[in-house]
């Protein structure tokens, strides 16, 4: 289980009426003893800002973060939770890696093959142009034969 999803977790099953709250604290004492007060701080921080609506923020200046679980937080949970989010972000990552790959290895084999597409590209022009030269000289060839045959008299 995502340490996000545990700390979600224990407050949601947490023992108290409406005006009980969490801090880093409180939290180091129940889950994660191996974190010390800022990591769990800054976890919270994280949760706050990836999804507000799970928990609310009770903030008095100067004092440690204080936070207490929303109706929302065992929905989220039966979900996916964070961990959900980050294996679907992990999938995301792969593929998007997978992807930039693929385009790499199109990208140098369009460029080994592009000196071949240029050369047949050129012979490619300057065989149209040769064809549109002879089209145009034997059409008027043709025309200047019309013209003087139309042109000599004919003795009958």
């Amino acid at each position: 289980m995502n340490e996000k999803d545990l700390i979600l977790r224990t407050i949601n099953n947490g023992i108290g009426d409406k005006n009980t709250f969490y801090t880093s604290e409180s939290l180091n004492s129940f889950i994660l003893k191996n974190k010390n007060k800022e990591e769990i701080e800054f976890l919270i921080k994280e949760i706050i800002n990836e999804r507000p609506e799970l928990i609310k923020v009770i903030s008095l200046q100067n004092s440690p973060l204080k936070i207490r679980p929303s109706g929302l937080i065992e929905s989220f949970l039966n979900s996916g939770g964070f961990s959900k989010i980050e294996s679907e972000e992990k999938e995301r990552k792969y593929l998007e890696l997978r992807k930039s790959k693929i385009d790499l290895e199109l990208a140098e084999k369009m460029l080994k093959e592009y000196p071949k597409t240029k050369w047949i590209a050129r012979i490619s022009f300057l065989i149209g142009i040769g064809l549109a030269l002879l089209g145009y000289f034997n059409q008027n060839d043709l025309s200047y034969k019309e013209s003087t045959t139309r042109l000599s008299p004919r003795i009958v």
